[in-house]
């Protein structure tokens, strides 16, 4: 028996904590027990998690907390952890350490994006990267999620090829999939909007790096000629007040939903007609897979991991960054365009169930813990 260790910055909603709640409920029991480390006490999605799953949460202070190392690598020893998983920068110094202090576990770090390097200045960006290729030497191997951030990583953190694995994101293509005519009418009552209403919808934290004020912006420039359209943003962040300002100054506000953070993302996807991605910068991410999985035409922007994901007019869309009219071009493509519409939501199911199943992501970890442990 292998038991993983898997560090998070809390089990909030998200992109990495749905990742490990996933990774967590479907790895092979016989041969892997997972336990969660919460660097957090803030943990909704552990509900989600299945009762069998040990969860251990801290409360990290701001800064450096040598403390917490102390703490997690108590725990970590407690457990007899055999292969530790960090995720992204907010956990990576602190399982490096704890990692160091218990003097026992194999070390994977797996690296789901960017980081958003643009906004920082070119001195703090290649101080905090020297950490991280510091890091790096302590780290038995660097899982990344797509080829963009396999880039990333080696130009970025200097880590030598032989050490980087990339595994995609994968989704339950068995639990995301395209709804039935009553459900999706049922909910769509439920939110208040029609039954002949075109929906765009996304999913995802109302964070700068998502980018949905272009998404806003685009959609105000649809909408006079499309009023049968609704745009539903479905989460919760920092940019909610600064997002609902620039609707109400574009005076659209009774054609959008703020939805909030929900547990039930699947029925939203259900109801979409077009899902978007407007973000600067991604890795792989799963509200793309989970919409296409839910046969939604996807409309992303032409960055990170979205061109791997997405083949231009054979399953999706992308569009440059940060640029409205194209955006709304997109989108009025898919609304008018029926035969264009249909190609694209065949397709988009079939190609996350060839290439980014949950399976096919487990599959590979499984491999991978395997190797690790062995050596």
């Amino acid at each position: 028996m292998i038991k993983i260790g898997y560090i998070v910055s809390s089990l909030n909603y998200g992109g990495v904590e749905k990742y490990v709640v996933d990774l967590a409920n479907n790895i092979d029991r016989s041969g892997f027990d997972p336990v969660i480390f919460s660097l957090s006490s803030h943990i909704p999605l552990s509900s989600q998690l299945n009762s069998n799953t040990r969860i251990h949460t801290f409360e990290r202070k701001k800064g450096n907390d040598p403390g917490l190392w102390l703490q997690l690598s108590k725990k970590i020893s407690q457990e007899k952890i055999d292969v530790l998983h960090s995720n992204n920068w907010s956990t990576y110094l602190e399982t490096v350490a704890a990692k160091l202090l218990s003097l026992r576990p194999r070390l994977i770090h797996v690296q789901h994006g960017m980081e958003a390097n643009d906004e920082q200045t070119q001195r703090r960006r290649f101080a905090k990267n020297r950490l991280r290729q510091a890091c790096t030497f302590f780290t038995d191997q660097v899982a990344v999620v797509s080829e963009a951030t396999k880039s990333f990583v080696q130009t970025e953190w200097y880590t030598p090829p032989d050490k980087i694995h990339l595994i995609h994101n994968g989704v339950n293509t068995d639990f995301f999939k395209p709804g039935s005519g009553k459900q999706i009418d049922h909910f769509k009552e439920k939110l208040g909007v029609t039954n002949t209403a075109c929906i765009i919808g996304s999913v995802g934290r109302l964070m700068k790096v998502k980018n949905y004020a272009m998404l806003i912006k685009a959609f105000s420039m649809i909408v006079s000629k499309n009023p049968d359209t609704r745009l539903v943003l479905v989460g919760d962040g920092p940019e909610k007040k600064s997002l609902q300002h620039l609707v109400q100054n574009l005076g659209i506000e009774n054609k959008i939903i703020f939805a909030g953070t929900t547990s039930d993302v699947r029925s939203f996807l259900q109801i979409m007609d077009i899902f978007v991605l407007p973000s600067f910068s991604e890795g792989v991410s799963l509200s793309l897979l989970e919409a296409m999985a839910a046969g939604c035409p996807a409309v992303a922007t032409a960055v990170g991991g979205n061109k791997e994901v997405i083949n231009p007019f054979q399953n999706g869309l992308l569009v440059p960054s940060d640029n409205p009219a194209a955006m709304a071009h997109a989108l009025e493509n898919l609304i008018n365009d029926q035969l264009l519409y249909q190609r694209l939501r065949e397709n988009s199911r079939k190609t996350v169930i060839r290439k980014f199943s949950l399976k096919q992501m487990i599959y590979h970890y499984q491999q991978l813990y395997r190797k690790l442990h062995r050596t």
